[in-house]
């Protein structure tokens, strides 16, 4: 049985913007971020995605514009991507390609179910 409130599965970063993030700009554009908070951090899910046959999460304080700048490189058939190591070297996590590591606003990491 499922837990209350799962959050969604896309089987690709693709599905996952076309169908949660371009609904939730539609239904919320004065959102700058997933939970519409302006501040505070937050390990929530928002959802999952399918990147290189693995599981992402995507924290719901990532940054809406973070995702709009992947999906455009996507729309230009390049890999938004680097997978990287997190700070703790104890899990990975997805950084946007062409973009520092510090500072990203952007919270996708290796899903562990």
């Amino acid at each position: 049985m499922l837990k209350k409130n799962t959050p969604p599965k896309f089987n690709s970063f693709d599905e996952f913007y076309v169908y949660a993030v371009t609904d939730l700009k539609r239904k919320h554009p004065e959102y700058f971020r997933l939970d519409g908070r302006d501040k505070g951090a937050s390990r929530k899910p928002f959802a999952y995605f399918q990147y290189r046959e693995k599981w992402w999460k995507v924290d719901e304080d990532i940054w809406i514009e973070k995702l709009d700048k992947a999906y455009q490189f996507l729309l230009e058939n390049q890999d938004p991507y680097i997978i990287a190591s997190t700070k703790g070297g104890k899990n990975e996590c997805l950084l946007i390609a062409g973009e520092p590591k510090s500072k990203k606003m952007f919270y996708v990491y290796l899903a562990k179910f």
